[in-house]
């Protein structure tokens, strides 16, 4: 098995194995351990704000039971984000996308924000995000999604902005996906990755292959091995190179 250069591996959540996913903490954590990539996660809200935030409902990393499109900021802008991980990590606050795009250019780290869109508002969360980007540089930021739909009405908004797709199969329209959408990347599953046993179909149609989630040496050191281009991991510092 052989390990990972730094160019080969994104930051899942942030260190998130160790660290409460998605916050500042576990952003730091990645960078420090060497890692210049992070995959988050970007919900809206009631008042629109953007968030960095996962489910589609609070209860498993915040306390409540509220779907989070029916939340506002003010009652979510001082909630503890950390103490479900460790009691160590209590008085760990939620990040605005606004927060996780200033730490990311500060830090000289690449982002890739993948949208949740809770099965509803895709062409308004498409609106508010293009329209909330416009400000920032775009260089190191890759927009990602399961949704399609959004993806498209994204692409209308932000025609330059770098965009992904995000698969558990294999996806049925290529055209699509290079042509209307101008993908740069596909976001694949790795255990499907693995049963294909081979990435080219994808390189040929000139899509970048990130494989997501893998927690192990073994079959990262594989999915590389058949031409995965990134990994998505949890645990990036159990992967890395460090010579």
């Amino acid at each position: 098995m052989t390990q990972l250069f730094r160019e080969q591996i994104i930051a899942h959540r942030g260190l998130s194995d160790s660290y409460p996913e998605n916050t500042l903490v576990a952003f730091e954590a990645a960078k420090n351990a060497g890692v210049d990539w992070i995959e988050t996660d970007i919900s809206m809200l009631k008042d629109e704000e953007l968030i960095v935030f996962h489910d589609e409902a609070l209860g498993r990393t915040v306390s409540g039971k509220k779907n989070i499109s029916d939340c506002v900021w003010a009652e979510l802008a001082n909630a503890d984000a950390g103490i479900w991980k460790d009691e160590k990590y209590t008085g760990e606050k939620l990040l605005r996308l606004f927060d996780a795009l200033s730490w990311a250019e500060k830090n000289d780290v690449t982002l890739i924000l993948e949208m949740k869109c809770h099965g509803a508002r895709q062409t308004r969360l498409a609106e508010v995000m293009a329209s909330f980007l416009s400000a920032w540089q775009k260089e190191q930021l890759i927009i990602s999604s399961f949704d399609i739909d959004f993806l498209y009405q994204f692409r209308k908004a932000a025609p330059k902005m770098r965009l992904a797709s995000i698969h558990n199969s294999m996806p049925k329209d290529f055209e699509y996906l290079t042509g209307t959408l101008g993908l740069e990347a596909v976001h694949l599953e790795s255990d499907f990755v693995l049963s294909k046993g081979s990435v080219q179909e994808f390189h040929n149609q000139g899509l970048d292959v990130r494989a997501w989630t893998v927690n192990d040496l073994q079959t990262a050191s594989a999915l590389i091995a058949i031409g995965v281009d990134m990994v998505m991991s949890d645990c990036p510092q159990a992967l890395l190179c460090r010579s």
